[in-house]
């Protein structure tokens, strides 16, 4: 690790933007809108601004966190043209935002990351990332689930052996004068054949359209580098191989068994981007000669194969297996590319693995500590540039914290804490907005008006999960008294 920097902190939240989102950013941002719109309320910089500081914030709702979040940007740019003031202007442009000119925007600050994180950008003559993908909840909306689908898997239905056999010999009445004959009698007569496939559609039913997220995070600094946004169902190893063509020189990806694949280590290789990938019993390795597993300690060169790369006669992909010994007997085995003991040993394989949580760290900051557990807008369009921009605003945050608390030489943990650095940032946009957000308390209340809206469409659009249906009342039941009735009534209006 390279001499550890001194620390960095702006005086505000004004030379924050101004460091990370420099004029040079934005200038590469506008070369890449093909549109040319002139004299809009809602420009670049502000609709992305607003948007960074909404995913940083707190409120209950989009709306309030809005009105926050425009406030602070006015307190920043007092002289410049006020955008708009409604939270619907707002969503509409940011439904014509281009993604390639958001692209843009993300590569030019990614490209600059190296620069911010000189002091523990390489370790050991590796840039470290960690790989790993998450879910992210959608709103259950029509247009959600019509384009992101829905989450639920069809379960498969457990086979009962014994239930099988008794249902089969009640049917032939073998049993049917014992009581476990009459008893699987009944319960294969109340059983309908489609149960399984009725199962299977209620809990699509009540699943969630989501989102699926695969990032690339620097381990050292636990700040993201890279990342691919897609269907619930997409693959992270898939967006990892469209990643590897972005990674950084040196890069070493460390990831899980679920990362094993012929295609993506291929990928990385063309890349030039060497990879610590932690093997299973689902994968088989070759050698020239066979050698017991005790010499596969050190490092031993074996072969990644498998039989569909056989079939269309593609070379197989050279690697060393590095095992580590675990407690309890359960041994980590990993598999690199970097073939030379001397730039990879077992004790720093073994290490590096061990700092892959800094990549689950991640996911736990974004979705927990930054409330990104479910999205809030409700269109795909909307849906997509709210998760790359909030993850943008995660990246500057951690690369933020990462610079006012430089990583101690030979710590491997990042030495800021994602949650107080958020509530510096939260308390810094509180004091610019405030002063424009305050009014009179008696003005507040006279504007609280209830809409007096006429309704043209039914209170219900769609069936949602877990409601009952609603059934109106009928009419009572209205009965002549007989002679007991009458005779009992009279003898309690004599008492009174």
């Amino acid at each position: 690790m390279s001499k550890q920097p001194a620390p960095f902190a702006p005086a505000n939240l004004a030379q924050f933007f101004l460091d990370f989102l420099s004029p040079t950013v934005w200038r590469q941002a506008h070369q890449a809108n093909s549109r040319r719109e002139h004299k809009k309320r809602w420009e670049l910089q502000p609709l992305v601004t607003v948007l960074l500081v909404l995913s940083w914030g707190q409120g209950d709702s989009l709306p309030e966190r809005f009105e926050t979040a425009r406030a602070c940007y006015v307190a920043l740019h007092p002289k410049r043209r006020q955008p708009g003031k409604t939270f619907r202007g707002y969503s509409l442009a940011l439904r014509r935002l281009p993604m390639p000119v958001l692209r843009t925007l993300l590569a030019a600050v990614r490209r600059r990351l190296c620069g911010w994180l000189q002091g523990c950008w390489r370790t050991g003559g590796f840039v470290l990332l960690g790989c790993d993908g998450s879910r992210l909840e959608c709103p259950r909306t029509a247009a959600l689930e019509r384009a992101m689908g829905c989450s639920a898997k069809k379960k498969k239905a457990k086979k009962n052996r014994k239930k099988k056999a008794k249902k089969e010999k009640a049917k032939k009445g073998l049993e049917t004068k014992t009581k476990e004959g009459l008893k699987a009698k009944a319960e294969a007569a109340a059983t309908p054949a489609g149960a399984v496939a009725a199962t299977a559609k209620v809990d699509e039913e009540m699943s969630l359209p989501s989102v699926w997220l695969t990032a690339v995070v620097h381990l050292v600094s636990g700040v993201p580098y890279a990342w691919l946004v897609g269907k619930g169902n997409a693959s992270e190893q898939r967006h990892l191989q469209r990643l590897a063509w972005v990674l950084p020189a040196c890069a070493l990806v460390v990831a899980d068994a679920g990362y094993r694949g012929f295609l993506l280590m291929h990928e990385l290789l063309l890349a030039k981007a060497d990879f610590l990938i932690r093997l299973s019993s689902a994968t088989t390795l070759y050698t020239m000669g066979y050698k017991s597993l005790k010499k596969f300690e050190a490092g031993q060169i074996a072969y990644y194969w498998p039989e569909e790369a056989q079939n269309k006669k593609q070379p197989p992909v050279k690697v060393r297996v590095i095992r580590v010994r675990g407690c309890q007997k359960q041994d980590v085995w990993l598999l690199t590319s970097v073939l030379e003991e001397s730039r990879l040993s077992v004790k720093d394989a073994a290490r590096y693995y061990k700092m892959r949580w800094g990549s689950e760290g991640f996911f736990r900051t974004y979705k927990r500590t930054l409330g990104q557990v479910k999205l809030r807008f409700d269109t795909p369009q909307l849906v997509f540039r709210e998760v790359e921009v909030a993850l943008l605003g995660a990246q500057l945050l951690l690369c933020q914290g990462a610079r006012a608390i430089p990583t101690a030489e030979g710590e491997t943990t990042p030495g800021y804490s994602p949650r107080k650095v958020l509530q510096a940032f939260r308390k810094e946009v509180t004091r610019l907005a405030a002063p424009r957000l305050r009014q009179g308390f008696a003005a507040a209340l006279k504007k609280a008006r209830a809409e007096r809206r006429t309704r043209t469409s039914a209170k219900e659009k769609r069936v949602w999960p877990r409601r009952k249906p609603h059934t109106s009342p009928k009419r009572p039941k209205i009965r002549k008294m007989n002679a007991d009735q009458k005779a009992l009534l009279s003898n309690l209006e004599l008492r009174e």
